[in-house]
């Protein structure tokens, strides 16, 4: 009698414990890496994290002049790409939310960009 309590016992944790392995699994789209803006605003604002990285190694006189004008630009435009793309990817997702002939208003994105003038 003790054994067999003690084997339904073992079985019933068993169960318990394999049951999350069983049922699928339901991870959101943006656990996976599957949501496309998400990873396109992530990789925005890494692009910025870079461009201000690059303005302070260049005020530091870490990064030589002629260097730091070819990788800003480089920047910049892998900014404006990727502002190209979440607009795509927005307007997508909400028909009504057209962008604007032209483009994005980079004006609007980059007021909170530092340059490299300002502190």
């Amino acid at each position: 009698m003790v054994t067999a309590l003690g084997f339904l016992i073992v079985a019933a944790v068993g169960l318990y414990i394999a049951w999350p392995l069983r049922s699928p699994l339901r991870e959101s789209p943006v656990a996976l890496g599957e949501d496309p803006l998400a990873d396109l605003l992530s990789r925005r604002d890494t692009v910025y994290r870079e461009i201000v990285d690059l303005d302070f190694d260049h005020r530091l006189g870490k990064v030589s002049g002629d260097d730091y004008q070819l990788e800003r630009e480089e920047y910049v435009s892998e900014a404006a790409d990727l502002l190209d793309q979440i607009d795509r990817k927005r307007a997508a997702a909400d028909p009504s939310e057209r962008p604007t002939p032209g483009g994005h208003d980079v004006g609007q994105e980059s007021r909170s960009m530092p340059t490299e003038g300002q502190p």
